[in-house]
């Protein structure tokens, strides 16, 4: 007679920051950034503050996946970025507008860009920009989010915690592009650092 061991499945989620920690400054932030009603932006999201003014935007950032095209690029679930937002790959300096993103697809989503960003593969990172010609990063991340936020109202009412230290988990957030990353720390906040376990 032998024993059958049989594996079992918990539901559950790893928390984002290690041992579920992270140092949380007081107020909330009024986003700078209008989301669709019903938008929830995910603890861990890059965040940039506006010192002084308790507002912040999100750090709008995803990693295009194989099987699009230059002017319909898969990405990565997730993508926080809308219609009228404009975006580069890194690097770059030249930004085109989004013109719709199609989430439907379970696996990925595809932006709907107005021109081809000449030479994106998958693996390549796009991030907000300021315009479309001597472009940059609009919001360079200085802080993360510190907790999930309740479904936004979609107005200018909305706000977000912004966490100025934590230990990250990767693999349980998207990848940053390596422009905002110094060694394993935030590149504008050292106290934001980033592990694989």
């Amino acid at each position: 007679m032998g024993i059958k061991f049989e594996g079992k499945t918990y539901s559950g989620k790893m928390p984002v920051f290690w041992r579920g920690e992270a140092k949380i400054l007081p107020g909330g932030y009024k986003l700078l950034q209008t989301f669709p009603k019903g938008t929830v932006i995910k603890k861990g999201t890059p965040l940039h503050i506006v010192f002084g003014t308790l507002t912040a935007a999100v750090s709008k950032n995803i990693q295009v996946v194989s099987g699009g095209t230059t002017t319909k690029p898969r990405v990565n679930k997730g993508a926080l970025f809308q219609a009228g937002d404009v975006v580069m790959k890194e690097g770059e300096t030249t930004g085109v507008n989004v013109s719709s993103v199609d989430t439907s697809n379970e696996d990925y989503d595809v932006l709907t860009l107005s021109a081809a960003i000449t030479g994106l593969v998958a693996g390549d990172m796009l991030i907000e920009a300021t315009g479309t010609t001597d472009a940059e990063a609009k919001y360079v991340p200085n802080m993360v989010v510190g907790e999930d936020t309740e479904p936004l109202a979609g107005d200018d009412q909305d706000t977000v915690s912004a966490a100025y230290d934590a230990v990250v988990l990767k693999g349980y957030v998207p990848d940053l592009p390596a422009s905002w990353m110094q060694g394993v720390c935030l590149k504008n906040n050292p106290n934001i650092i980033y592990v694989k376990q």
